[in-house]
């Protein structure tokens, strides 16, 4: 392993301390090429081109990095690398400042008081990992990416060892980034077990296929709204990731609601792809309930078999029956899977073509299912 620096720094917080110390270099004019590139950092992800002054603060009020331009003008900047934004941070980290500066502006942040416009607060999202679709919907006056971070620093590179190392080491992430991507290899050369496919270890993997068999022009993109239709997100269990999205949600007769989503995950027989139904608030101590939600699973258990059966679908010459799908019983269970598939290793190659048979054959599944439910259900639709 090369002995570069970010080697070792690799988290959110050294990535914090970067951009503060990229950002620092404006107030240094000993070094004009430094001083020029954070010049041109700032007014690129202020939108200000007549900067005098830029002080810097680290978490305060928990905002990663807060800038005051011109002992004036807050900059929020809330920087990311592995994790998206939660909560509309950015949104709360404004209100907070707006509500601890005083009528006349007066804000005090580490015993320095400055006079602020509430009014003219940046903000800034910063994230030099791979962007999903919660990145995408991040509302902020500017969105950074590993490709504008490198637009910064790279005519810069001679100029500090430090600089460098940092423009390396975001080389060799968007190289990891579009290794991992495909999906059906992998991650060791050696290795036979699907657990070590890219599918089964990644997010990036999983949200590839996902965003691969549902394109995004599907999802009907709204700044600040999260799990829309065709909006992936992504999570773990024990350290296993996951990856889903929504394309359908009622509500029973009296108001319960409940959601059916494709999710991607891996099992002791494979990864799979399953669209599932879940209830939320659901009470398996109440026999109500349970009836209610049984019913629904098995009409959509139902609708799921026709569809499987008056498709015929084939792949690899071999027809997919019900049997190669069926998700079994589970009546009794607030989450059930109505179409489940495993990834089998013997046609892995076929998964890989971009219009291949069994990506047509989940999209398929999905508008049948979709145009069934909008009818048959469309009457409880939120």
């Amino acid at each position: 392993m090369k002995n570069n620096l970010f080697e070792f720094a690799k988290g959110e917080l050294s990535q914090d301390a970067m951009i503060c110390w990229c950002i620092n270099w404006f107030n240094y004019s000993d070094m004009p090429r430094l001083q020029q590139m954070a010049k041109e950092i700032l007014v690129s992800i202020s939108g200000i081109n007549d900067i005098k002054t830029v002080s810097i603060h680290q978490q305060y009020n928990k905002i990663d990095i807060l800038l005051i331009i011109n002992d004036k003008i807050p900059v929020i900047i809330e920087d990311k690398i592995f994790t998206s934004e939660h909560d509309h941070q950015i949104n709360s980290y404004v209100d907070g400042i707006r509500k601890n500066a005083k009528k006349d502006g007066s804000l005090s942040i580490k015993g320095k008081q400055y006079t602020i416009d509430v009014e003219k607060i940046k903000t800034v999202y910063w994230k030099t990992g791979h962007h999903y679709d919660a990145d995408k919907v991040v509302i902020a006056d500017r969105i950074i990416n590993i490709d504008d971070v490198l637009a910064f620093l790279e005519p810069y590179y001679n100029d500090s060892e430090i600089l460098a190392d940092y423009i390396n080491k975001l080389h060799e992430d968007k190289k990891w980034y579009v290794e991992h991507k495909r999906y059906w290899e992998y991650e060791n050369d050696n290795s036979t077990s699907h657990w070590d496919l890219n599918i089964s270890k990644h997010h990036i993997a999983q949200y590839t296929l996902m965003r691969d068999i549902f394109p995004e022009y599907l999802w009907d993109m709204k700044k600040g709204n999260y799990n829309e239709y065709y909006q992936v997100s992504s999570g773990s269990s024990s350290g296993r990731p996951w990856t889903e999205m929504k394309v359908f949600n009622g509500k029973f007769p009296k108001g319960d609601e409940y959601v059916v989503f494709w999710r991607i995950d891996t099992d002791v027989k494979a990864p799979y792809i399953s669209l599932r139904l879940y209830e939320i608030g659901y009470d398996k101590k109440s026999k109500e309930c349970v009836e209610r939600h049984a019913l629904l699973w098995e009409k959509m258990r139902d609708a799921m078999q026709l569809i499987v059966e008056k498709n015929k679908f084939e792949i690899d010459k071999k027809e997919i029956t019900w049997e190669n799908v069926n998700p079994g019983n589970k009546r009794n269970c607030n989450e059930a899977a109505i179409f489940h598939y495993h990834f089998e290793q013997n046609i892995r190659d076929l998964w890989m073509e971009v219009e291949g048979k069994v990506k047509k054959m989940i999209k398929s599944v999905n508008d049948e299912f979709c145009t069934w439910a909008n009818n048959e259900l469309g009457k409880y639709v939120n």
